[in-house]
């Protein structure tokens, strides 16, 4: 398999990839600022957003199921608008637009779930602090194989706990029945 790359790339953080897949009219759920370079005519990407453009219906009945067909997004004029408004974001909204590590949910029927809520009730001072300062082994018998290493989540939401919504528009998760961890 040919791995031709490009070296030395990076990966969109989670609101440049919002910047690139939406259309302006998705543009309520990004910042202020940065939904202005979607509609502003001096706009320096204005023609990343067109109003009009082709469905590509391929056989499907509703415009909701074809594919948008919208112009190509260049990285790094992308790239060079948005350093015009990152100073922009608020504290909440950097540390949304941050890359971390991968997380998974595991519900209460999965094998890993009592493993990994033993490990927080063992790994709990009484003050709830977590005293796991490396990261744990998964067993992958307990995961059809998958191995790794974990890490305890500081503001853990254990099972049968609300899960409060980071969204002030969504409703928080009232009926947890997972504890996720970090990879």
């Amino acid at each position: 398999m040919p791995s031709d790359f490009e070296k030395g790339t990076k990966p969109f953080k989670p609101l440049e990839q919002l910047m690139g897949v939406f259309p302006a009219a998705s543009g309520n759920f990004l910042p202020p600022s940065w939904r202005k370079l979607m509609s502003d005519p001096d706009s320096s990407i204005i023609d990343f957003y067109p109003e009009d453009f082709a469905i590509d219906l391929n056989g499907k009945k509703y415009a909701w199921q074809g594919v948008a067909l919208l112009p190509f997004v260049d990285e790094r004029r992308l790239r060079a608008a948005l350093e015009e408004v990152y100073p922009d974001l608020t504290p909440e909204e950097t540390r949304r637009n941050s890359l971390g590590g991968d997380v998974l949910f595991v519900g209460k029927h999965h094998p890993l779930h009592d493993f990994i809520l033993e490990l927080y009730q063992t790994g709990a001072t009484e003050n709830q602090e977590c005293i796991f300062p490396q990261p744990v082994g998964v067993p992958p018998e307990l995961c059809h194989g998958i191995q790794g290493k974990f890490s305890l989540d500081e503001e853990v939401i254990l099972p049968d706990q609300i899960a409060c919504s980071p969204v002030s528009m969504l409703r928080d998760l009232t009926q947890n029945a997972a504890v996720r961890w970090y990879f």
